[in-house]
């Protein structure tokens, strides 16, 4: 599914997530709800407003799924510490803090998913899913160069 989507579209399933810390990361970390089953080191898009941004997904001990950060590429997504967190900077400017509730809005599922504060509408941009042939070459380019 690509193109325009708003947030309360019959398409659109909402769950209520958390913002938490996680470990001994101060920064908020998005806890997915349970409805949404993810795997490991699995690398989604995630919309924050009219940003398309990628996220990987983390397992706690717990056994909580969670995603620490999001950000410009799925290679910074991938390498902890690189480029800018830009889920720490969407809390900041809708003043959310570890704590407070999320909407998680699942627009592709598996692939593409939006974020936004209770209550409010948005209407995301929804990418096309990459060619699987293109995905895989590029995934083996990207191994490729880390060994």
């Amino acid at each position: 599914m690509a193109g325009r989507l708003p947030s309360d579209h019959d398409q659109v399933q909402s769950y209520r997530a958390s913002l938490i810390r996680s470990g001994r990361i101060r920064r908020p970390c998005l806890q997915l709800p349970t409805e949404i089953t993810l795997t490991e080191d699995e690398v989604i898009r995630l919309l924050l407003d009219e940003q398309q941004t990628h996220a990987r997904i983390s397992i706690t001990a717990a056994d909580e799924q969670v995603i620490r950060g999001a950000f410009k590429n799925s290679r910074v997504a991938q390498a902890p510490g690189e480029g800018e967190n830009l889920l720490e900077g969407w809390c900041e400017k809708h003043d959310l803090q570890i704590g407070d509730a999320v909407e998680v809005d699942v627009l592709d599922a598996g692939f593409c998913y939006g974020l936004r504060s209770p209550g409010d509408r948005v209407v995301y941009s929804v990418p096309s899913r990459p060619n699987a042939s293109l995905h895989s070459i590029a995934r083996n380019l990207d191994q490729d160069t880390t060994e």
